[in-house]
């Protein structure tokens, strides 16, 4: 690999790793939220209005 290229390659690392750090927050929530979307987006548990 050219040595321009090792250069980029360390630097996205850093960056990733940055990247990773400031986004385990919001992952953590959206496992929690995941199965609720699915859950409510199949339709259950279906509306039930008191219409009387």
């Amino acid at each position: 690999m050219r040595e321009e290229n090792l250069s980029l390659r360390a630097k996205y690392n850093i960056t990733a790793l940055f990247y990773d750090i400031l986004d385990y927050p919001w992952e953590r929530m959206y496992r929690e939220w995941l199965p609720l979307i699915f859950y409510f987006e199949s339709g259950y548990p279906r509306r039930r209005f008191n219409t009387s």
